[in-house]
């Protein structure tokens, strides 16, 4: 069965759960930098601050190289743990600052047809929600430490992982606040989201699947879900744990062509569920 036949079946059949990670806000106009954009940024600029208040110091190193053998979280920890402090990460709000993408004009959409079971996120931005409200409808949105929060009616949970723009002092960037800082709401919320469900992730590298949240959805989901349909860029493969690999297929792909093509599909409407 064609890939996009199945998920759309899933969708038909009340079971599809959407994974977004950063990727998601990368289209214009949102155009959102990824993390490893930010983080390196942030290391250029203590480059420069060095090399202005040493002059004297001639020494020139290739930045690009000494970053390249590191991952986006490794990055993330250094420059917050050992350089710019917590401060740091309360001024990512600047993510949110743009106007939806397609990405979550379609989200939204496939949600207020009933496409969609819930939706996990690991981004803090609110463009899902303000897409929603656009589109005259909205989530219930859960994040770490955060009470359920309508955004508009809807029967449909958003949970943000690492927090929301809207409670800045609550953003979950670095792997040791991800490592403990688990929201018992968080599980509560997406329990009764993973039963018998299948998930589509977009967007998402994995990066950070060996911590914290991500980690026990995921745990939670291989215990209790189906199917795992897992979009990525080319020549980018999620680095996926051995025993989730059996339960994933891999897309090699690109936003929003595969949303695109899932909503295209002349199928009838699908339900929401309980």
């Amino acid at each position: 069965m064609d890939v996009i036949l199945e998920i759309a079946t899933s969708a038909r059949a009340g079971r599809l759960l959407i994974f977004c990670g950063a990727g998601v806000s990368m289209l214009p106009p949102s155009k959102s930098p990824s993390w490893w954009e930010i983080y390196v940024a942030a290391a250029s600029a203590l480059r420069d601050r060095f090399q202005e208040g040493f002059p004297e110091v001639t020494v020139d190193f290739d930045l690009d190289e000494l970053l390249k053998p590191l991952q986006t979280q490794q990055l993330a920890d250094m420059i917050v743990q050992r350089f710019a402090g917590g401060n740091f990460v309360q001024n990512l709000q600047v993510v949110d600052v743009a106007d939806p993408n397609e990405n979550h004009v379609l989200i939204a959409a496939l949600t207020a047809l009933g496409y969609v079971r819930g939706i996990v996120t690991t981004n803090w931005d609110t463009l899902l929600e303000r897409s929603a409200v656009l589109g005259g409808t909205g989530f219930t949105v859960v994040a770490p430490a955060m009470e359920g929060r309508s955004v508009w009616n809807s029967g449909v949970t958003l949970v943000k992982l690492h927090g929301s723009a809207v409670d800045a002092l609550r953003l979950i960037e670095t792997s040791s606040h991800k490592a403990r800082e688990i929201d018992p709401q968080l599980a509560r919320s997406w329990s009764v989201m993973v039963q018998d469900a299948d998930v589509l992730v977009l967007g998402y590298s994995g990066a950070d699947l060996e911590f914290g949240a991500a980690r026990a959805f995921f745990s939670d989901f291989l215990s209790s879900g189906g199917r795992i349909w897992w979009l990525y860029r080319q020549g980018s493969p999620p680095r996926l744990p051995s025993h989730a690999q059996l339960r994933v297929t891999l897309m090699e792909g690109s936003l929003p062509d595969a949303l695109t093509r899932s909503s295209s599909k002349e199928e009838p409407r699908i339900g929401a569920t309980d």
